[in-house]
């Protein structure tokens, strides 16, 4: 891998340890949305630092280079996160709606 994006890789995974934990402490995550997190930002440190680990996973998969594997686990990763976000829309919704026909309820008595 090439010095700079893995400098590049680097920084941006310890920025995004470091904002985690902020969101931990403001209370704004729980303890599994900052396990969860932390783990994700550690992996990719690692990925990053030692290159040849990510070897292991292209082997066994039978990817041929580890672009395609970032590539590949980015894509599933954003849909589990669109998908997570979707439903956190949706229970928000429904809670604002459930909220609004109670108040418009009560303005009509």
């Amino acid at each position: 891998m090439v010095l700079g994006i893995q400098i590049i890789g680097f920084v941006f995974a310890v920025a995004m340890i470091y904002f985690t934990y902020l969101y931990f402490r403001r209370r704004q995550f729980d303890m599994k949305d900052f396990i969860i997190w932390l783990i994700v930002w550690i992996l990719l440190v690692i990925a990053v630092l030692i290159p040849s680990t990510v070897n292991i996973f292209l082997e066994s998969l039978g990817i041929v280079s580890a672009i395609q594997l970032f590539a590949i686990t980015g894509v599933l990763f954003l849909l589990a996160v669109v998908f997570f976000l979707h439903k956190s829309v949706r229970t928000q919704q429904k809670k604002l709606n459930k909220i609004v026909k109670a108040i418009a309820l009560e303005k009509v008595k």
